[in-house]
């Protein structure tokens, strides 16, 4: 929203009131014209910027803005300047980003008397109000969701692979009926008998052979098996 609306004003010279030419608090209410249903702050009782903070119970901008603290500021936040230095009557602007040297970038209209948008760098000293719009809050705040979710997504984790416990020299009983040969087309294998498994072809009806310590017993499948 906000990056829609720098490129819709930088450069250009907005004047909604049609008083006093292209002032600061035009660029303001023009963003309220076009993304809070034409509701305008105005600036009473003093007609100028500073009062869009110092009114703030009583000129409506609670209603679209979260009031915030300046080290606080995402961008698209609404900075108002007291009377100061920087601002001798006041003055209202977009914060875009910090730059890292005690001044922060800013969208702003009638800054040294350019009665056009510019983006420049101001300083934080005199700033007695910050406002961020509700939506560029709910968009800033769904941004964040999205990337805590990403984060969280990790990687599956390869499975570990399943080993067969069945395997030759391994000790079993016998709980199951096996067969006298590993196709299963010979008689039938006795149960309730230990021994060591001796030999596995995997592709056979029975695949284990087991034997204890006369010979073998018989071939069985898995579950006809016991490790012990």
């Amino acid at each position: 929203m906000f990056e829609e609306f720098k490129n819709l004003t930088l450069g250009k010279a907005i004047d909604v009131d049609g008083n006093w030419g292209p002032q600061c608090v035009d660029l303001f209410n023009y963003f309220n014209d076009l993304y809070n249903n034409g509701e305008r702050i105005n600036c009473l009782p003093s007609r100028y910027a500073y009062s869009i903070a110092e009114n703030k119970a009583n000129n409506g901008i609670l209603k679209n803005f979260n009031e915030t603290q300046v080290n606080n500021m995402i961008e698209g936040t609404v900075v108002i300047y007291g009377k100061c230095k920087f601002a001798p009557n006041g003055h209202v602007c977009f914060f875009i980003k910090d730059n890292g040297d005690g001044t922060y970038q800013a969208l702003q209209q009638n800054a040294g008397n350019r009665r056009f948008v510019t983006i420049d760098n101001n300083p934080y000293s005199g700033i007695i109000g910050a406002f961020i719009p509700k939506q560029i809050q709910e968009e800033f705040n769904r941004k964040l969701e999205e990337e805590r979710k990403a984060q969280e997504v990790q990687v599956q984790p390869e499975p570990t692979p399943v080993v067969n416990p069945l395997q030759v020299g391994v000790r079993v009983r016998t709980i199951g009926t096996g067969n006298a040969s590993s196709y299963g087309d010979k008689g039938t294998a006795s149960r309730g008998y230990e021994g060591t498994i001796s030999r596995i072809i995997e592709d056979r009806a029975y695949p284990y052979c087991v034997n204890d310590n006369e010979g073998p017993i018989g071939w069985y499948k898995a579950e006809d098996l016991q490790v012990l």
